[in-house]
Order: structure tokens, then sequence, then C-alpha cells
């Protein structure tokens, strides 16, 4: 059986059924689905889980929904928004909800296509990707990634800002997160990175934000729709742009926030 998480504030995964028993490091975020373990519980208030590592964990059944989740045949879960997003507009796909939404991430997913960016090869005739080849000026992606990633490029073009662009390095790799164990964005293919030998991932975000990338070319991205690993606290990733948000930015004065 799968569940979800409704707890706003994250929700508690312990070594065993009941508030005495020592937490784990990580917490459930809202929207998360978790998977039930073939175990008895002792107590019916608590739950066992299956964890990443394939070992059990136990949650308050109090926070969970049930759901009917088929991973296999990629079945989305449609889940409501937390509060603080239910406002007028587009709303933005949130980091949190991609388990959610699009399953567990897998090779051969129905929502990947190849995004075709040729028509703006001449103005990347001098990007090269990861080995150091001519980039193809195509992003094998989320199929949600074409249309603010068009208009992302489009903007850079339209600006004379795509010279700033040197190198693409990747959209769909199925990975943890660099500074945790849940599945990276990249792992959906809702992620890109571009330029990464000169923007290099800080894991402390107190550092000096290293990047060569000006505010107007991020900007450009932020208009499509994108978040800028730039903007995180606990961390700097200025190479990394990503279509889900980690929060909700529309009432942020950020001047590189992103735009739903």
């Amino acid at each position: 059986m799968n569940y979800q998480v409704v707890a706003q504030s994250g929700l508690k995964v312990r070594s065993g059924p009941g508030t005495e028993n020592e937490e784990g490091a990580e917490r459930l975020l809202y929207g998360d689905v978790i998977i039930a373990a073939d175990q008895a519980a002792p107590d019916p208030a608590w739950l066992p889980i299956l964890l990443e590592d394939d070992t059990v964990g136990w949650v308050a059944k109090q926070w969970l929904q049930p759901v009917e989740t088929d991973y296999q045949k990629q079945e989305a879960v449609k889940i409501q928004e937390p509060e603080q997003i239910q406002v007028k507009g587009r709303a933005p796909i949130m980091q949190n909800q991609l388990t959610a939404k699009y399953g567990y991430p897998k090779e051969n997913a129905g929502y990947l296509k190849i995004i075709d960016l040729r028509e703006f090869a001449e103005h990347l005739a001098h990007v090269r990707d990861f080995e150091g080849n001519k980039w193809s000026c195509r992003v094998w992606g989320h199929k949600a990634l074409e249309e603010p990633l068009k208009k992302a490029f489009r903007l850079l073009c339209e600006r004379g800002l795509a010279d700033e662009l040197k190198t693409y390095d990747g959209c769909f790799c199925i990975r943890p997160m660099k500074n945790g164990t849940r599945p990276s964005v990249h792992a959906w293919a809702l992620a890109l990175d571009f330029n990464a030998r000169t923007n290099p991932f800080q894991s402390d975000g107190s550092e000096d934000l290293i990047t060569d990338f000006s505010e107007d070319f991020v900007r450009c991205f932020a208009e499509a729709g994108f978040e800028w690993g730039g903007l995180w606290t606990s961390c700097h990733d200025a190479m990394h742009f990503q279509l889900p948000w980690t929060q909700d930015w529309r009432n942020s004065s950020n001047p590189l926030k992103p735009i739903a």
C-alpha cells in the first residue's frame, strides 16, 4: 500500500513505533509518496515504511493518506497543493511533490523526450557538451521543460547573452542529490547544468558564490520559470537551473526569483 504525506511541516521518521524511539536525520515532506513495509505494526497508530536504503522506519499514521499509485505504469498522483501556493495564476511545480506527480524516476519514463533547440543554433555554435564536443543543441529531458527552456534560450539570444553559455553539462541523470539522499531533480530530467567547470557546486552556502553568469543571464531563465541553484542558502549550485521550485518565490523581492 502507498501513502502520501499530508504533514505541512515535515514528518519525522523514527526507528520504531512510538515517540520514545530515535528520530532519523531526514524528514518526509508534504506530498511525498511512501511505501508501507510488509511488517506487522504493534501499534495501529504507527506505520512501518520502506526507506531508500531498504531499511524500515516508522511514521505516525495520522499524517498520511492512502493513495492508489502504480509506479510501473508511471501514473501521476494528483495531490492538493499546500495552502501557501493556492493563489491565482499558474502554479509552479514544487520540488517536494515530484514523486507524487511523476512517480519514481526511471530510465524509460513516458515523459522523456528530445527537446530540439536547433532554432537557436546560430547563437550557440561555440557551445560544447561535457565531453568537449560541439553541442547538438538537443536535450533529453522532461516534456514539461520544452516550453520554458525554449523561452529562456529565446531571451538569451534576443538580449545578446548567449556568449555566456560555454558548456552544456547534462539534464537527465538518475542519482541522489549532491547534499542528500533524495533523488536529484535531474532524476526526473527537470534540471539542467551549464558551465560546470566555472560554476562549481559549493556545499557550504556561507561561502562566496562562484559563478561566471551575469545577473542578466540568470534573469532569462528566471523569467521562464527556472529556479537557479545560485539562490540557495544551504549550498550554492550556480551551474544548476531547475523547473521545480524549492519554495514559493512569488512574494519574494529577490530580483533573480523564478517567475510562474
